[in-house]
C-alpha cells in the first residue's frame, strides 16, 4: 500500500509498479523489444483493434521494429501524454504484453490492454483487471475505459465480473466496443 505522500506524486514523475499474483506491471523498457513480439507480431483480435487508429506500436516484424516503438512509448511517457506499462509475468520474467494508460483530460481514463494469445483467458484477464483499480487512485480518475471487441468472450466476461459495463458510443466518446468501470 502507498503512503499518503506517495499518492500525490504524478505518475510521470515517479512511475508507479503494480504486482499481482502472477503479474508486474512496470514502465516499458527497450529490453523487452523481443519478449513483446510475440504480442505485436501476430496480433490477436483485441490487440488488433486496439492498434485501430495508432500509427505505431501494432504489427512489428522485428525486435529492432519494437524497439523503436517502444522508444516512441517512452517519448510519449515523458511528454506526460500516456503511460505504457510492461506486464510481466512473473514465472518467466518475461514480457507478455502491455497496458496503455492515457488521461486524455476529459474523463475517463482510457486503458488499451495488449496480451500474448496464450494469457488472453478469464483467468489471466481477470487478475489484470483487478489490478486496474490502482489507476483510480494513481491517476486521480472517477472512471476507467477499456477498448475490447465482440469476439473477445473471455474478455468481455472478465471485465463483466470485475465491474465494467457496455459504455456507448457518442459525440463526447468516438469509440465502439468500449467497457467502462466507475469508482
Amino acid at each position: 500500500m502507498k503512503n499518503r505522500e506517495e499518492k500525490s506524486v504524478s505518475v510521470y514523475e515517479k512511475c508507479p509498479v503494480y504486482e499481482s499474483e502472477n503479474f508486474v506491471l512496470r514502465l516499458v523498457c527497450t529490453d523487452d523489444a523481443a519478449d513483446l513480439l510475440a504480442c505485436y507480431k501476430h496480433p490477436t483480435v483485441s490487440v488488433a483493434a486496439n492498434g485501430a487508429g495508432c500509427n505505431y506500436g501494432y504489427g512489428s516484424q522485428t525486435a529492432a521494429e519494437m524497439r523503436a516503438f517502444i522508444a516512441r512509448w517512452l517519448e510519449e511517457y515523458q511528454n506526460r501524454w500516456f503511460v505504457r506499462f510492461s506486464i510481466v509475468d512473473k514465472q518467466t520474467n518475461k514480457a507478455v504484453g502491455t497496458v496503455e494508460v492515457m488521461d486524455s483530460g476529459i474523463l475517463p481514463v482510457h486503458l488499451m490492454l495488449d496480451l500474448e494469445a496464450r494469457y488472453e483467458n478469464e483467468e489471466c484477464l481477470s487478475e489484470l483487471i483487478a489490478v486496474f483499480d490502482s489507476f483510480f487512485v494513481d491517476f486521480k480518475c472517477a472512471q476507467i475505459i477499456i477498448v475490447t471487441t465482440p469476439e473477445a468472450d473471455c474478455r468481455l466476461k472478465a471485465l463483466t465480473e470485475k465491474g465494467y459495463a457496455p459504455y456507448p458510443k457518442c459525440d463526447a466518446w468516438p469509440y465502439e466496443n468500449c467497457y467502462i468501470k466507475r469508482r
